[in-house]
């Protein structure tokens, strides 16, 4: 199967706040990757989007009447509560990232609020590589997350407070907002497309009966970590299926 690892190298990201003052955001609060060795923006505007969805099922459009060209889009992670109340399946990351992208986008960032420890993992998880379906892999330039207490600043410029910026995007009818800050970043990353091995096998049965049972298994997304217990030491993750290497 093809597939493509993109792994973290290093990164780099200054904002410029509508007031002017500029920040740089600390290593400790970005997890970030880009789809090319060397990714780069200049002052980017950067637009709250909510959660960044587009689903007509449900009536949702986060991203409507705002132009997105060269935009940087910050997203809330995770899902509105529609979709635990209707059991209806969120577009994927694969097709939301290819709307952001016709739409004109450049970039899109989740805010994330995991704790240290959490967020640390998540920061190894990037160092060790993503893998993907070669042709699911994000064109977006920058793809990752900041922790929350890192864009505060920036979705200070319209005066709406965070907790109030996360209770309208609940809402179906929320619409995107300009923050008036922009972003500059330059992001270091291994892109390597490589090919799996599978491996198929069967045990015939003792009977007559046509029924079969088929166990199925996957390449771990994130393979091994620094030790878990029992001597486990590979990185389970309920999200591995969806890093696009399920078999």
């Amino acid at each position: 199967v093809p597939l493509v690892r993109s792994t973290a190298i290093s990164a780099q990201m200054r904002m410029l706040l509508k007031d002017g003052s500029r920040i740089n955001i600390p290593p400790g609060s970005m997890a970030l990757i880009g789809s090319q060795d060397a990714a780069r923006i200049k002052a980017a505007p950067v637009i709250f989007v909510g959660y960044g969805l587009t689903d007509p099922r449900t009536g949702r459009d986060d991203l409507a009447g705002m132009d997105l060209t060269g935009a940087v889009l910050l997203r809330i992670a995770g899902l509105p509560p529609e979709y635990d109340r209707t059991g209806v399946i969120a577009p994927g990351f694969a097709e939301r990232r290819s709307l952001y992208q016709a739409r004109g986008a450049i970039a899109e960032i989740s805010i994330s609020d995991a704790g240290d420890e959490r967020f640390r993992k998540i920061q190894s998880g990037y160092r060790r590589g993503l893998v993907q379906l070669s042709g699911d892999e994000s064109k977006l330039l920058i793809t990752g997350q900041l922790r929350q207490e890192a864009v505060l600043p920036m979705l200070a410029g319209p005066g709406v407070p965070f907790d109030e910026l996360r209770r309208r995007s609940i809402a179906p009818g929320f619409r995107p907002l300009a923050t008036g800050a922009s972003i500059t970043a330059d992001v270091r990353s291994r892109i390597d497309h490589f090919r799996s091995a599978n491996v198929v096998g069967k045990l015939a049965g003792t009977g007559a009966s046509p029924e079969a049972a088929l166990l199925t298994a996957h390449w771990d997304g994130y393979g091994i970590c620094a030790g878990g217990p029992f001597g486990d030491r590979i990185c389970n993750g309920a999200i591995d299926n969806a890093s696009g290497v399920a078999g």
